[in-house]
């Protein structure tokens, strides 16, 4: 008998380490269940070039890719240059489709010129009828093994800038973004938790492409704070830009009426009647929580609750949902808000929390990555969301 309980507990120990390693060696489990969902996380500048790679592999001088997270037995992809065009091939130099430019020898140094402009002030460089762009910056920044201070130059008010490449833009924004570390619990590579008081903030170019589309099913929850009244759409899309279009999943403020509310607009395809809810007052420029439960079919603004009923199917919209725009046809709408966002949560029909967005700075380290610019992480799926707009997003947080 006693021989049998000792095969029994060897035995378990045995199916509770396998269960412990399930995920390959540089993988982390990003479940909350054990049903051990493993992926892996590839900095700025790398990408997983076999499927089960322990680690992530540097693009090349011509590609680029951004932060990404690939699930265990997929492959990592790499986006190419046009012809001609070269990156640095790994870091922050080859982490956007800008980083594709030429190279600038100066001495025996190499200045990585981007396709689009880095700064203002900056430099600006023709080769063949193109313009080529270098960051330029009044100050001092510990540039460690990076080139930078190679080349400074002044303006006409005898002002002196350093001048910096593709390779240091995030280490040079990073040092013009202020956050507190400790507002986040970052455990095993993974952001668990962060401050529900911090923020990014639109000043209106940018916006966030959530790359999932709306369902009559889920319940979404949105915490948010307007700068300025809004006149158009923040939040959702819409298949055509019509009033009634079909398949629309929207949110849109009514800021320019008397009233100074927000309609709430909801289409099953195929000419479902309109349903909506209106808040007076909402408006404001004050923090508040939007909750668009379809799952049972009510609207809450703060503590404000309307029923706007259940659809008896379920149904998709055609594009993917955004923040601080709406998607109409297919694009961003013209107008993006003036909005801080602080949280954005999608739960499906059974409420499980599927997507949860939250603030993430520029220079924020995660594991081994580090956020090249500030945007959005997923605390489910461990994914970066970057500004996929122009420009950049501002990063704060309330007292």
């Amino acid at each position: 008998m006693r021989f049998v309980f000792i095969a029994l507990l060897m035995l378990w120990g045995a199916g509770a380490a396998w269960a412990d390693d399930f995920c390959l060696p540089g993988y982390i489990d990003v479940s909350e269940d054990n049903s051990h969902d493993c992926r892996i996380i590839c900095p700025c500048g790398t990408y997983l070039a076999h499927a089960n790679d322990a680690q992530c592999t540097n693009v090349g001088p011509e590609y680029w890719a951004s932060i990404s997270t690939i699930v265990q037995g997929d492959v990592g992809v790499r986006n190419r240059c046009p012809d001609g065009l070269l990156t640095r091939g790994y870091g922050f130099g080859a982490d956007e489709e800008s980083d594709c430019g030429r190279t600038l020898r100066i001495g025996d140094n190499i200045f990585y010129l981007s396709a689009a402009r880095i700064s203002t002030p900056g430099l600006t460089f023709m080769h063949s009828g193109n313009r080529y762009y270098a960051g330029a910056t009044d100050m001092s920044v510990n540039a460690g093994d990076d080139i930078l201070h190679t080349l400074n130059v002044k303006d006409k008010d005898r002002n002196r800038y350093f001048i910096y490449d593709t390779t240091m833009k995030e280490k040079v924004m990073a040092m013009h973004t202020v956050f507190d570390p400790a507002d986040y619990v970052i455990k095993g590579g993974k952001i668990i938790s962060a401050n529900p008081n911090v923020y990014i903030e639109s000043t209106g170019t940018q916006y966030i492409d959530t790359h999932a589309k709306g369902n009559s099913r889920h319940r979404y929850v949105l915490d948010y704070q307007f700068t300025a009244p809004m006149t158009s759409g923040f939040w959702g899309t819409r298949s055509v830009p019509e009033y009634n279009a079909e398949g629309i999943l929207s949110y849109t403020w009514q800021g320019s009426t008397a009233l100074g509310g927000s309609t709430v607009l909801y289409f099953r395809p195929h000419g479902s009647s309109l349903r909506s809810a209106s808040f007076a007052g909402a408006n404001n420029l004050e923090r508040a929580r939007l909750e668009i439960n379809l799952t049972n079919g009510f609207v809450r603004y703060n503590n404000i609750e309307k029923n706007i009923g259940v659809y008896s199917e379920e149904w998709e919209s055609e594009y993917n949902m955004a923040l601080f725009v709406a998607i109409i046809g297919g694009v961003p709408h013209r107008t993006k808000q003036l909005v801080k966002i602080y949280s954005y949560q999608v739960y499906d029909a059974d409420g499980k929390l599927i997507m949860h967005l939250v603030p993430v700075p520029c220079g924020l380290q995660i594991g081994n990555v580090q956020i090249p610019r500030t945007g959005m992480w997923d605390i489910v799926t461990q994914t970066y969301y970057p500004n996929a707009g122009d420009g950049f997003f501002l990063y704060g947080k309330d007292e």
